[in-house]
């Protein structure tokens, strides 16, 4: 509903579970918490596989 209303470039959510990006939302495990800066710039440059 959020994404639908207010189309961010990204959603992002930590939890338990891999890193992934799919459709607009990347997950970070918590122990990559350290690392949230570097896996957005990967992921808004295209960098990231998908």
């Amino acid at each position: 509903m959020f994404h639908q209303k207010y189309r961010p470039a990204l959603r992002i959510r930590y939890s338990l579970k891999n890193l992934y990006y799919r459709d607009g939302m990347l997950n970070i495990p918590l122990f990559l918490s350290d690392y949230t800066t570097e896996l957005i710039e990967m992921v808004l440059n295209g960098k990231a596989n998908r």
